[in-house]
This record gives C-alpha cells, sequence and structure tokens, in this order.
C-alpha cells in the first residue's frame, strides 16, 4: 500500500496547471496555433486545464500565505490555457466548477467572506487580463461575438423530433444521427448534421440514441457520485477525495 500524503496529489496538479499554461503559450506564441492543444485536441486539453486549475484550490482555505499564493498562481494557469485552447464548453463548466467548489467549503464549515473576496477578485482580474492579451483580442473575444447560425438549436430540435419516435430505447448509437437527419427537409441542413459525430448536446445525444433509459443511466452516472461528494464534503480531512 502506497504512503502518499493527499497535499501530494494537490502539488502534483498545481504544478501540471502550470505546465499547461507554458504549453499553452509556446503553441499560441511560438508555433502560432490559434487554438492550442497540447499533445491531443483543443477540447480534451482545456477540460484537463481547467481541472487541475480548480483542483490547484481546493485545499485554499487550510493553506498558509505562500501556499495560498502558488495555489491561486496554478489556477490562473489552468483558467489562462483553458481560455487560449478557446475550449468553449468549459466556459460553461467553470461555473458549475466553482460552484461545486464553493459547496465544498460551505459543507466543511471553511467558506468564509475573505475566500470569497479572494476568488472573486482573482477571476475579475483574470478576466480584464485576458481581455488585454493578444490571445484575448485575435483569438478569443471574436469566437465570443462570431455569428450564430442556429444549427446547434436544430440538431437539438431534430434530436428531440427523433427521441419522440423511439422515447424508450431510442435509435442506437450508430443510427440517431441519421434518424435526426430525416427529420429535416433543407437537403443542404440534412448534409450539415450528417456530417457531425453527435447532436452537440450530450443530454439530447444520449436520449436520441438510448431513449429514456439510457438518459435515467446518465442522469445516475451524474449524481450518484454527487451524493457521495455532498456527504463526504463535511468533513475538512476529505477535502482532496471530494
Amino acid at each position: 500500500r502506497a504512503n502518499i500524503q493527499p497535499r501530494h496529489f494537490i502539488t502534483a496538479a498545481k504544478f501540471s496547471a502550470l505546465l499547461l499554461f507554458v504549453v499553452a503559450l509556446y503553441q499560441f506564441f511560438i508555433l502560432h496555433n490559434s487554438r492550442p492543444g497540447g499533445a491531443v485536441s483543443p477540447l480534451p486539453f482545456g477540460h484537463i486545464s481547467l481541472l487541475l486549475g480548480f483542483f490547484s484550490l481546493i485545499c485554499l482555505p487550510l493553506e498558509n500565505t505562500p501556499q495560498k499564493l502558488f495555489s491561486l498562481a496554478a489556477f490562473c494557469a489552468g483558467f489562462l490555457a483553458t481560455l487560449i485552447s478557446q475550449a468553449r464548453i468549459e466556459w460553461i463548466n467553470a461555473f458549475f466548477l466553482l460552484a461545486s467548489l464553493l459547496l465544498v467549503w460551505y459543507r466543511s464549515g471553511l467558506l468564509t467572506k475573505n475566500t470569497i473576496q479572494l476568488i472573486g477578485s482573482t477571476t475579475l482580474l483574470l478576466l480584464l487580463f485576458v481581455i488585454n492579451m493578444p490571445f484575448g483580442k485575435i483569438g478569443l473575444l471574436p469566437h465570443l461575438m462570431e455569428q450564430f447560425d442556429g444549427q446547434r438549436l436544430v440538431m437539438w430540435q431534430v434530436g428531440f423530433a427523433a427521441a419522440a419516435e423511439k422515447p424508450v430505447f431510442g435509435w442506437g448509437i450508430h443510427r440517431s444521427q441519421q434518424a435526426a437527419a430525416a427529420e429535416l427537409s433543407d437537403p443542404q441542413m440534412k448534409q450539415a448534421i450528417g456530417e457531425h459525430h453527435n447532436l452537440h448536446n450530450e443530454y439530447v445525444n444520449t436520449l436520441a440514441s438510448k431513449g429514456i433509459v439510457g438518459l435515467a443511466s446518465l442522469f445516475a452516472l451524474l449524481f450518484i457520485p454527487m451524493t457521495v461528494f455532498y456527504t463526504r464534503a463535511s468533513n475538512p480531512d476529505f477535502l482532496v477525495f471530494t
């Protein structure tokens, strides 16, 4: 049995977040890659960076001043690496991770006014920093302001329509996309949706491919661990494991 202290996991997460930030900067500025993705692609790269950034903050209320500075630096590094990668879905995930982190601290009695102010001011400074950096002016903001043609909304609509035809078990993983595209009359839109591997929404995709049974399984996969997480979060000694 390995005798590894929990703080070692957090320390490893902090160094990893800093390393991914360096990789993102290198690929953006040196390799001129507008969407850094490490050795994989922007989406998993941004997801891992964001997770490591938030992992770095877990023990923040229990740390001394130098440790807090290191934790905040690692969080900023992971957060910025995610923004540079332009994995836009992670900007939404960041709100859920922040809410989970605050819940952990609240349940363990560690959520104080100073902690909230520290996280809030750090996030605000991060956003101001990003807006005034090259990857904010060139790469990030245009993606925020890019025109939205409603294709994803159409994909979700036809996904629900396809799911309504086979509501219990769905169409199957390999047939749901074709079933959704068949709901369309516009040939160009049908071709555009057929080129995607999914409906750009995991819940709609699961409902269309696996039906209500599959969607219920997905919710169980998400909420059962959250129940365990919520129970353990009441003990400060379990911060690392929640």
